[in-house]
This record gives structure tokens, sequence and C-alpha cells, in this order.
């Protein structure tokens, strides 16, 4: 597995949010806490969002590399 060229982060928290039906989305909390938010997010469980910049890619737990 290729770590690419940024530190893996740790969430400062993290949890499940019901939408309903039973179901939930996985969110977390993570970068600087003075910092500007954003928010990423996948239509599919398992895929990666990339920003606009190419920056830097979060991806799903579980996901693969």
């Amino acid at each position: 597995m290729n770590p690419g060229p940024y530190p893996a982060i740790e969430a400062h928290s993290s949890g499940m949010l019901p939408v309903g039906g039973g179901h939930e989305i996985y969110w977390e909390e993570v970068g600087h806490p003075e910092g500007t938010p954003a928010l990423y997010r996948t239509a599919d469980p398992a895929a990666a969002a990339v920003p606009a910049t190419g920056a830097a890619s979060i991806r799903a737990p579980g996901a693969p590399c």
C-alpha cells in the first residue's frame, strides 16, 4: 500500500448519523480545529472523494487504496 505524499490523519471525532429508514451515514471531523470547514461526501461507501485541487484524497472507512 502506498501511503502517498501526506501522513495518515486521525479523526477528532466520528459517528453514525441516522438518516431514516434504518440507514446511517458515517461522519468524522479531521484537520486543524481552527481551519476552513469543508465537506466531502461520496455516493458509494467504498468510493473516494478527491478535492478539485487534487491535493489529497478522503476515503471511506475500509475503502481500498
